[in-house]
């Protein structure tokens, strides 16, 4: 094919392309970064419609307003990729960059004969801004978004190619003239298009699914693992526990007198309180504890590698940083605790810390009690 028949399917192609992105959009609007994806799909679209006008009035202008919406596409998809991982997105100073970046094609108005120096321009800019998009999703958790910072690693790739070869065989036309370099990189847009979108689906997909998942495994309000969530991650480890690990610890909690809290100081005081603990709980057990919401202002923990002493112990060192952290209003919290060797069931060791936790609670609250220590 021609260069301009390549760049009227690439141009058909980017905006079947948008309007993917679009539909994207509406299904799934609270995504971060799917305006942007979408907004960047339809600048690119219609750049690439009005760069490719030839025989009208002020073709050159058109030629130069195409390239810059092409260039703020991808700069718009940059933006949506840094929202998308948590990025400040820096719209201003990328888009102004961008813009600047188009400057100095204006110095060759030239259709054919300022055709090398333009293409090497806009390929300088797409390469960088492609570098920067594979960039932001190198690291990034999801695999599709991996793919895809492989995906533009390759267009930048081309670009630079393109670069290098319009630098030492220039060709002194219009780029929709010019030879099968230009027509390998049409084809190569095309084949980016279409897997660009892709990839966003899957991504979104990805993400999505992933969230889905910790909805039903972790707490709304506290943001730690729920009851459902804690048995899954804490029969994963009885089952892969070694055949001489030392014994599980489990931590039985209850705050004390929660009730009057939400009685006395209203509902929203209590949410922060359960908020308040669940903090000191991830500061102070430690990194390979497990812990989490059960329901209301009851918690558990369980404590790998543990005996009853140390349990004991991590229980006076949350009761401390309890009352350390919440002054105001004042809060204690009992302590239920019962230990296992290898043998010893999740199921069991939760039902003797639970009896633990009443005799706590009988014998005053603000304490701790091991159960092993009164036969149970």
């Amino acid at each position: 094919m021609d260069g301009k028949t390549l760049a009227n399917v690439l141009s058909l192609i980017a905006v079947m392309n948008a309007v993917v992105l679009l539909l994207l959009l509406r299904l799934h609007g609270r995504q971060p970064g799917l305006r942007e994806w979408s907004l960047g799909g339809i600048g690119a679209a219609a750049g690439m419609i009005v760069a490719s006008l030839r025989g009208i009035p002020w073709q050159f202008g058109a030629l130069l307003l195409g390239n810059w919406m092409i260039l703020a596409g991808h700069a718009l998809m940059l933006i949506g990729m840094r929202r998308f991982r948590g990025l400040p997105p820096r719209t201003g100073p990328i888009l102004a960059t961008v813009s600047l970046l188009v400057l100095p094609q204006v110095a060759f108005p030239d259709l054919d004969g300022g055709a090398d120096a333009r293409v090497m321009v806009f390929s300088t800019a797409v390469c960088g801004i492609s570098v920067l998009i594979s960039a932001t999703l190198a690291r990034a958790p999801e695999l599709t978004a991996r793919l895809t910072a492989v995906l533009f690693g390759l267009n930048a790739a081309s670009f630079a190619v393109r670069l290098i070869w319009t630098l030492f065989h220039p060709s002194g036309t219009d780029y929709l003239k010019s030879g099968a370099v230009t027509s390998a990189i049409l084809i190569w847009a095309i084949v980016l298009f279409f897997s660009y979108t892709f990839l966003l689906v899957l991504m979104v997909s990805e993400r999505l699914r992933d969230e889905l998942s910790r909805q039903a495994s972790h707490d709304p309000l506290t943001d730690i693992l729920n009851r459902r969530g804690f048995d899954l991650v804490a029969e994963k480890l009885f089952s892969n526990r070694a055949p001489d690990i030392r014994p599980f610890a489990v931590l039985m909690m209850d705050l004390d007198h929660f009730k009057r809290i939400n009685d006395t100081l209203g509902h929203e005081v209590g949410d922060r309180v359960l908020q308040a603990f669940s903090r000191v709980l991830g500061k102070t057990l430690r990194e390979e504890d497990v812990f989490a919401r059960l329901g209301g202002e009851e918690f558990v923990a369980l404590l790998p590698n543990c005996g009853c002493d140390e349990g004991f112990r991590a229980a006076e060192r949350l009761r401390a940083a309890l009352k350390a952290e919440m002054p105001e209003p004042p809060l204690t919290v009992s302590v239920g605790i019962s230990c296992g060797d290898g043998g010893a069931t999740l199921t069991d060791l939760m039902r003797r810390a639970d009896t633990a936790l009443y005799r706590a609670k009988a014998e005053g609250r603000d304490r701790s009690v091991i159960a092993d220590a009164m036969g149970f």
